[in-house]
This record gives structure tokens, sequence and C-alpha cells, in this order.
């Protein structure tokens, strides 16, 4: 029948692809980190091990087996309610969150930060999913719950943005100099030439409330600055 050989199949690529390679992978990586530095075994196996602290050099297979938990927990267990479910999930989240600010495993701390909000955001979304799920709650309150998810989602994404866009400026300095070099002339162009109409506008902003004219201002100078004007001014001179 369909059915089983479906099942058998899924069963099989889950327990050789998803757990079985994971698992030759960090044999793989104990291995090296024994047999070789720690500049070798980036070399070797950079993929996996940048960003981690040497000591951590396995903790891109933990996340791989985070979400195997979690493909789990929303798959094979779909036969059980979805509220059983949702608090399957947050349990485990909130064990991989207390192990993350544990070890803070990434050598960037922006790195940790975000992997921080990452999980605080999906374990939140998650209970509020479930208080709507229970219906718990009035009318208005799914409402502020689902503004609440949507607003924090969104925040998660723009400081994942700014992220991003933080990484990517430091990758170009030293990947592609030269680039970074005309975009940042290009930049600095627009800002001064946006500088300099704001002084303009404040300029003739002012001359509008009744300041003098720069012309005008020539006419007040005394007979004895007018009569320097294009010679050399000394001490003397100021004084007078």
């Amino acid at each position: 029948d369909h059915l089983t050989y479906a099942l058998t199949l899924g069963v099989f690529g889950l327990v050789v692809w998803g757990l079985g390679l994971p698992l030759l992978g960090g044999l793989v990586l104990r291995s090296g980190r024994k047999s070789y530095s720690a500049s070798t075994l980036r070399a070797n196996y950079g993929y996996l091990v940048n960003g981690y602290h040497h000591k951590f050099y396995y903790w891109e297979l933990i996340l791989t087996y985070r979400k195997i938990v979690i493909a789990f927990i929303s798959v094979f267990l779909s036969g059980i309610d979805a509220g059983v479910q949702a608090l399957l999930a947050i349990m485990f989240l909130i064990f991989c969150l207390y192990a993350h600010l544990i070890n803070r495993p990434f050598v960037d701390s922006n790195l940790n930060n975000l992997e921080t909000i990452s999980l605080v955001v999906v374990i939140m979304t998650l209970w509020c999913g479930l208080l709507l799920y229970g219906n718990v709650v009035s009318s208005t309150g799914e409402l502020i719950i689902f503004l609440f998810i949507v607003v924090q989602n969104l925040w998660f994404l723009v400081y994942w943005g700014q992220q991003f866009y933080r990484e990517f400026i430091e990758d170009m300095k030293v990947t592609k100099p030269r680039l970074y070099a005309k975009l940042s002339s290009c930049f600095q162009h627009f800002s001064l030439n946006r500088h300099g109409e704001m002084i303009s506008k404040n300029y003739g902003r002012k001359r509008s409330d009744g300041i003098a004219k720069p012309k005008d201002q020539i006419t007040t100078l005394s007979p004895v600055t007018e009569s320097k004007v294009g010679a050399t001014v000394t001490v003397e001179d100021i004084e007078k």
C-alpha cells in the first residue's frame, strides 16, 4: 500500500539524512579538531565552524538537530492536539534559549544577540498563538495579540536587516575595498551637497528675516577699515 511505502521511505530518510549525516559531520569535526589546528579546521570545514568559538565547533550541528526536533513535533505529532504541540515546542525552545545564553557560541556578540532575539520572538509567537487557539480572550484581546505578533516580527526583521547591512559593509571593506572606497566617496559627496543646500536655505531664510546682506555690511565699515581694503592689515589696524 502507498501509505506504508511512503512512511517507510520517510522514516528511512529521516534517520539517514536527518540524524545520520549531522552525526557523521560531528564525528568528522571531532576527529579533525584533535588532528589539526584551529586554522586548518576552519580551512577544511569553514562552512560549519566559521563564526563560532573554537570550543563550540559543533554548534552548527546542534542548530541542525534543533530544526529536526521542531519538524518532528509539527509533523509526526500532528495527530495530537495543536495546543499540546505548541506547548512541547515552547518547552524545547526555552531549553534551547537557555543553552544559548549560557554558552553564547558565536564570536560576534551581535550574532549572539540576533540568535537570542530570534528565539524569544519564536517563543512569544507560539505562546500568543496558543492563546488565540484556546479562545480564552475576547475579540479585542485577540486583536491586541495579533498586533503584538505582527509588531514583534516586523521589529525582528528590521533588526536583522540592520545587522545584515553592517556585515555586508564589513565584508565589502575586506573583499572589495575599491568598490567600498568609490561608494563611500559618492555618499560623502551626496552628504556634502545636502549639507550645502541646507546652509543655503538657512542663509536665504535669514536674509528674508531682515539680516543685512554682505554688500550692505561692507558699506557700514569704518573709514579706517575702508582705506585698508586690499592692503595688508596689521595688529595696529585691528586695534584701531
